[in-house]
């Protein structure tokens, strides 16, 4: 992967980015680490195939640095006694496929034998809830802690909002209190834990085989895409944000008949859905037979969306 200082940053700032994108030794990885079963199959084997034509610009890397930066921190400071950055592996098989190893290395498993991840991330986060895949990364931890005989009872996610704002606590009633914010994750059966993995082995391990053949894979799934859908926002001449936001524009339609007050001062505004992922996140989407197809309506969804925003 190329890295590239098109805006001038800083040296120090672009040599830091440079350092924590080279090519990780897989030998203790195995074939998928914990971060990759969770990830996109389709996208992964796209990196592997283009992993030398992928440019990223040192701008875009700063959020990764805040991450890379508070582990690094949190490693250096915690207690003597407790487990620490440990990776751990385990090897498992499907039928009619081969045996693959996997890996994860957790962040902490304290004296409590609570497995804690630490995360930075935006408030709305703890707005809209923990994300789905911090409760599946966890699970799949403590599964590799059971199988390397290390206890674990309980498991948190101790997220550190990068944009925090102290004076937008009292202006705003769903704004975080503070700016970390402990979040207890369920742990699954045992059972739950093992079919999840083997769920995901089995997806990678299809896409693989597909890459190598040159097949089409497997397409990325709406959750994969962040795809967010398109809505009818119910909108008010004299009022900047919208009073209702329906799913069709015949709900949308049905909702103005039953306001009784100004009913002709609203109107309907059609907020475009865009897969989120693929247009602003995804390092691949160049080389993404998906991406390219719906490449031209994206760009467009996404500028109206920009459009309905400003």
């Amino acid at each position: 992967m190329k890295i590239t200082n098109n805006l001038g940053m800083p040296d120090p700032l672009a040599a830091a980015v440079t350092y924590f994108s080279q090519p990780r030794d897989r030998s203790d990885i195995g074939d998928f680490s914990i971060t990759e079963l969770l990830g996109p199959p389709q996208q992964h084997q796209l990196v592997l195939k283009h992993y030398d034509e992928i440019e990223e610009d040192v701008s875009d890397s700063v959020y990764a640095l805040f991450g890379h930066g508070i582990h690094q921190l949190m490693e250096l400071h915690s207690p003597s006694d407790v487990l620490v950055e440990k990776r751990l592996s385990v090897k498992m098989a499907l039928p009619e496929m081969p045996a693959v190893k996997i890996s994860g290395k957790f962040d902490l498993v304290d004296n409590q034998k609570t497995i804690v991840d630490y995360k930075v991330s935006s408030i709305w986060e703890a707005v809209n809830g923990l994300k789905e895949e911090r409760t599946q990364q966890l699970n799949c931890y403590d599964y590799l802690c059971y199988q390397n005989g290390i206890d674990v009872h309980q498991a948190s996610v101790v997220m550190i909002f990068r944009d925090w704002s102290k004076m937008n606590v009292s202006r705003e009633a769903s704004h975080p209190k503070r700016q970390v914010q402990i979040f207890p994750v369920t742990l699954w059966t045992r059972e739950e834990q093992e079919n999840f993995l083997l769920k995901r082995i089995r997806l990678h391990l299809e896409a693989r085989t597909a890459a190598a053949s040159n097949q089409d894979m497997a397409e990325c799934t709406p959750a994969e895409r962040w795809a967010r859908p398109t809505l009818y926002a119910v909108s008010r001449k004299d009022r900047q944000k919208a009073v209702r936001l329906c799913d069709s524009q015949e709900d949308a339609k049905a909702y103005i008949q039953t306001i009784k007050k100004d009913r002709d001062k609203h109107y309907i505004e059609t907020r475009q859905g865009v897969d989120t992922r693929c247009v602003n996140y995804c390092k691949v989407n160049q080389f993404c037979p998906q991406f390219l197809k719906n490449e031209q309506d994206n760009m467009e969804k996404l500028n109206d969306a920009a459009q309905m925003e400003d």
